[in-house]
């Protein structure tokens, strides 16, 4: 999603956008790195952005923290949600862990916590899900990532949007992750739902063909 500001770059986005579906394609069926290569391809050089400046003109509060990284208190109430700004390829990605120091856990809760993730992801649009596997262990977060140098008004919504998905998802999150009865049950009423939108698509095609 690119929010349609007049300090936004609305082309720029758009192509940086169009570059990225490419990539993901790419990735699925060549090497990472021709996908690295389309990814950058259309980005503008800007990668080291001014990003105090940027932060203190969003007006969000900051803490500089090592290696350039910046630290943003998110605004969720009951819980401290930090997100880090840091310069990513030529440009900057905003990144807020969804699970602090997560230990493995069954796979049932892994395919619930994704499923969480993923549905949120369609609510909160800028936000987006992403997962590593830290020494072996899989650390999920929600990120926005810029191609390029972002605007002021890009960082404000992206730590808004951030907000917002960690104020949905994160205490249900920590509990998919550890419950496995619990994210049993969130797959089988998913399932359900599921099975239900399927039976209403079919009885809406028959009356349609009739």
């Amino acid at each position: 999603m690119c929010p349609l500001d007049d300090e936004v770059d609305i082309p720029r986005r758009v192509l940086e956008a169009c570059a990225g579906l490419k990539a993901a394609n790419e990735r699925r069926v060549c090497a990472p790195d021709v996908a690295g290569d389309a990814m950058t391809s259309v980005a503008s050089v800007g990668a080291s952005a001014d990003l105090p400046c940027l932060c203190r003109e969003s007006g969000w509060s900051f803490v500089e923290r090592e290696g350039g990284r910046l630290g943003v208190d998110l605004d969720v109430p009951g819980a401290f949600q930090q997100a880090i700004v840091e310069p990513r390829g030529r440009g900057v990605a905003v990144t807020v862990p969804v699970l602090e120091a997560a230990g493995p856990s069954p796979s049932v809760c892994e395919q619930a916590l994704g499923l969480l993730l993923l549905r949120v992801c369609g609510i909160v649009r800028m936000a987006r899900a992403a997962a590593d596997l830290g020494d072996g262990v899989p650390q999920a977060r929600f990120e926005v990532v810029f191609g390029s140098r972002p605007c002021a008004a890009e960082l404000t919504h992206a730590f808004a949007a951030l907000s917002v998905a960690c104020r949905i998802a994160g205490r249900e999150a920590a509990v998919l992750w550890t419950d496995e009865k619990i994210a049993g049950a969130y797959l089988e009423q998913w399932d359900r739902k599921k099975e239900d939108h399927d039976g209403d698509s079919d009885d809406d095609t028959g009356a349609a063909g009739e």
